[in-house]
């Protein structure tokens, strides 16, 4: 079992967002995005599935940071968790 906290950090827009979904990033698009990556094959990394949700949030043209943290439940007994927190900034 994984928790996985998803920050993303999103440019300001030239105009107003007018409240409509459409012009704000999609996070039920990077939730099953994200759920897709991590179904298509097992991960003996924390940092390697991290690695590929902060490749799925900057591929939004309106973000321009992510942190991702990945932990690892119930792997060590006396420990809720274990896991690593990466950050990236667009170039």
């Amino acid at each position: 079992r994984v928790r996985i906290n998803i920050d993303v950090d999103v440019r300001r827009p030239e105009a107003p967002l007018g409240d409509r979904l459409s012009n704000a990033v999609d996070y039920e698009r990077l939730v099953a995005k994200t759920r897709a990556l991590v179904g298509a094959r097992h991960y003996n990394l924390a940092e390697t599935l991290a690695e590929g949700i902060i490749e799925i949030c900057l591929a939004d043209p309106r973000t321009e940071a992510a942190r991702v943290k990945v932990e690892k439940l119930d792997i060590i007994a006396d420990a809720q968790s274990v896991g690593v927190e990466l950050s990236r900034c667009k170039a």
